[in-house]
């Protein structure tokens, strides 16, 4: 038998003619038919990223691209969509999304021209990066102080700052006192320390139980001749950082104010609490009206990434993954052994320390659960884990009493047993282990966790 021929009726089909023949000499004439099927590349389903809206946090994940015999030809961002599917820019949101070079590696996402997230693909890995750049602040609200505070010697209030339920509590170094005054024919309230005025050596402190990005407190009068003076201005961050900001108050800048600029100024995120204090010789005045800006706003956003990839011999094939920026109460643990508080709002606890296997840290989380969706949030704390389906050596999850105990690897060494850890964190009160079967392995109940939006963690 021997090829008389071939025939290509494509790229993907060739066609092969023989003849055989027989001892008596007797022929035969056949073709065979090859069609030459390509792996086309393909995408598998991304898991939903999540990442809580604080600046400079990120997170990455596989884009479970496959590309087969081929090889990677390319990955490139097509596109960003917001929650309603609708294609970046949305007129009216104010959020656009633009390419950042030429490659579509990079796409920057927008809000009133100021850039809020980047988006990255890695063709040499297959990953994707989300970066927040900044926080997505909330709206301006104001809080008439003078009003609600009565005419009589009182040394503290707690205030509901807006429908959201949070709250804002003034404690005086005295008592706090109000009083009517006549402005322009009408009647408004003032505040002071003692009396209704805040003079010299006085001080009372502010703390807002959600963050605030900014605040300006209002005067209402001066007192006699004078013409105001300094107030020392400090702040506390929701992360525990410390500073002081002077302020000087007179009749051309009747308020006191500390803007997003002055944090940034001295390295502070936001204010979680402030304390003022008159400073200055004679500064005599009153006080009426609250106005700030929440730090994070009150709900999540959602977004899109459209992507397509190609193999080596350009083959394309698409994909999207959906990102999530959560919203809630940031507790953020700090260096060494923390208890962080839960409240009756989301709350959102962020882990960023570790200590050693030889000395582990553990952080003691209370009120996990009891009131609104609260989540362990671990992207920034573990190392590698987007790389991996294994979950089992990071963390152990284990009930103790009535607590659940979380032991953590953060570089992935963690042994079967739950030992090797360098980072402990108890959950007090809740039973994390009943989210599967007593007889789910460690992996399954991780996994689990994650699903019900308990954990989150990149790639996962």
């Amino acid at each position: 038998a021997y090829i008389t021929g071939v025939t290509g009726a494509g790229p993907e089909t060739d066609t092969f003619t023989y003849t055989a023949r027989d001892g008596n000499g007797n022929t035969v004439v056949n073709t065979v038919i090859v069609n030459i099927a390509d792996d086309k590349p393909h995408f598998d389903p991304i898991p939903l990223a999540d990442l809580p809206n604080v600046a400079g946090w990120t997170t990455t994940g596989s884009l479970h691209f496959t590309t087969g015999a081929d090889g990677m030809g390319g990955l490139q961002i097509t596109g960003i969509k917001d929650a309603n599917g609708v294609l970046l820019p949305t007129s009216g949101s104010g959020w656009t999304a633009t390419a950042a070079d030429a490659t579509g590696h990079v796409f920057n996402i927008l809000n009133g021209g100021s850039v809020v997230f980047t988006v990255t693909v890695d063709p040499s890995t297959g990953f994707y990066t989300v970066h927040q750049v900044s926080e997505r602040l909330g709206t301006e609200q104001t809080l008439d102080v003078a009003t609600k505070i009565a005419n009589s010697p009182t040394p503290d209030y707690h205030f509901l700052m807006d429908s959201s339920g949070h709250y804002v509590t003034l404690t005086a170094s005295g008592t706090f006192n109000a009083s009517t005054y006549n402005s322009g024919g009408a009647k408004l309230n003032q505040f002071g320390i003692g009396n209704t005025w805040f003079d010299t050596n006085e001080s009372f402190s502010m703390k807002f139980d959600v963050s605030v990005t900014n605040f300006k407190l209002n005067v209402g009068n001066f007192q006699g001749s004078t013409t105001g003076g300094s107030i020392s201005v400090a702040v506390v961050d929701e992360l525990g950082h410390m500073g002081t900001i002077p302020v000087t108050v007179d009749p051309t800048h009747p308020y006191v104010q500390i803007t997003q600029d002055m944090l940034t100024q001295a390295g502070l995120s936001g204010i979680s609490s402030t304390t003022l204090t008159a400073t200055g010789a004679k500064v005599d005045i009153s006080f009426t009206t609250l106005s700030y800006e929440v730090l994070h706003p009150a709900t999540p956003i959602d977004f899109t990434v459209n992507v397509q990839g190609t193999d080596g011999d350009r083959d394309p094939a698409s994909t999207s993954f959906h990102v999530t920026s959560l919203t809630g109460n940031n507790v953020f643990d700090t260096a060494g052994h923390d208890t962080l508080l839960g409240t009756a709002a989301d709350d959102l606890f962020i882990f960023d320390h570790h200590g050693s296997v030889a000395t582990p840290t553990t952080d003691v989380v209370k009120n996990f659960g009891s009131a609104g969706s609260d989540k362990l949030i671990l992207g920034e704390l573990l190392q590698g884990e987007e790389k991996t389906n294994d979950l089992s050596t990071y963390l152990h999850v284990a009930k103790s009493g009535s607590d659940t105990m979380i032991n953590i690897s953060t570089d992935g060494s963690l042994h079967a047993d739950g030992s090797n850890y360098n980072q402990q964190i108890l959950v007090q009160g809740v039973d994390l282990t009943q989210a599967v079967p007593p007889s789910s392995d460690q992996n399954t109940l991780i996994q689990q966790l994650i699903t019900a939006g308990k954990i989150t963690m990149d790639g996962h």
